[in-house]
């Protein structure tokens, strides 16, 4: 096969696009933006951790309070059926006579109630105060009276600040 009078020729590159850059020439700009990166990131992160450990502890307190609450008001609300449903007015009757009876924290089995494993909840205290009488409505107003009652109920978790003061009024028909 014969040769061709044409030759390709091959140029070589130019000299300053093959120059290496040596790692003394290096000013390490990448570096430092990826150290402040990195700094700003666990920065808002750390800050992110402290704020859900607030909100935990704000969410604890949250249902320490709701389980005072609620402990407070079964008592008072034990304290209402013990009248209404087992026709039990003895301890109104002697806060009647005495203007108040003041009632321990196991009259109703509400002291040293276990939650968990943790939570104890003491029934602090429990008290039905005479209010005075009032017009007994829809009665014969010669023969019955309103006998007029608070009853004050206080619970708090053992261990925490979390207390419940509840008051409630009740009345009671009664003779005059």
């Amino acid at each position: 096969m014969p040769l061709s009078n044409k030759m390709s020729v091959v140029q070589a590159p130019h000299p300053q696009l093959t120059k290496r850059v040596g790692l003394a020439q290096q000013s390490g700009a990448a570096l430092i933006v990826c150290l402040i990166l990195t700094t700003v990131i666990m920065i808002i992160s750390l800050g992110s951790i402290s704020d859900i450990g607030l909100q935990t502890a704000m969410i604890r307190n949250s249902q320490m309070y709701m389980v005072s609450y609620n402990t407070a008001m079964s008592e008072i609300n034990g304290q209402i059926n013990r009248v209404n449903e087992d026709h039990d007015s003895s301890k109104l009757v002697t806060a009647f006579s005495d203007g108040y009876v003041s009632l321990t924290g196991t009259d109703l089995s509400m002291n040293g109630v276990t939650y968990g494993s943790s939570i104890t909840v003491d029934q602090t205290g429990t008290q039905i105060t005479f209010q005075g009488t009032g017009i007994a409505t829809g009665a014969s107003e010669s023969l019955l009276q309103a006998l007029n009652y608070t009853i004050e109920s206080s619970a708090q978790v053992s261990g925490t600040g979390s207390r419940s003061d509840q008051i409630q009024g009740i009345y009671y028909i009664g003779p005059k």
